[in-house]
């Protein structure tokens, strides 16, 4: 489940996935707390669309690195994968900075009750 989202990548307004009947009382305000539940990620949409948020499940930790992926590339930023096995994946900006860092972070961990990333 992806707990940060991309803050400062871009600002579309535009929610991608498909909702999970199961899942139909989402809410976005609550990042991991008990008894909230989140939406399944759609990974059939096209890869220019993938926006990955807060809450959104995923399958696989390849799933969620394709989704990262592909919004990277088409909104133009840099990801740099710190940590990215089975149980965890942490990733940061990729930008080299010195003067103007890039405060982008994001930490995703497997939920073994559930079987999501």
């Amino acid at each position: 489940m992806l707990r940060r989202t991309l803050d400062g990548m871009g600002d579309d307004d535009q929610e991608v996935g498909v909702k999970d009947p199961e899942h139909d009382h989402i809410d976005d305000q609550n990042d991991g707390e008990v008894g909230v539940e989140y939406r399944v990620h759609d990974p059939n949409i096209h890869w220019k669309q993938m926006k990955p948020v807060v809450g959104e499940c995923y399958e696989s930790p390849s799933q969620l690195r394709f989704a990262l992926t592909n919004y990277v590339v088409t909104n133009g930023y840099q990801l740099w994968f710190m940590k990215s096995d089975r149980h965890r994946m942490i990733a940061r900006c990729g930008k080299i900075y010195k003067k103007d860092p890039c405060p982008f972070r994001f930490y995703v961990a497997w939920k073994y009750n559930e079987q999501t990333f």
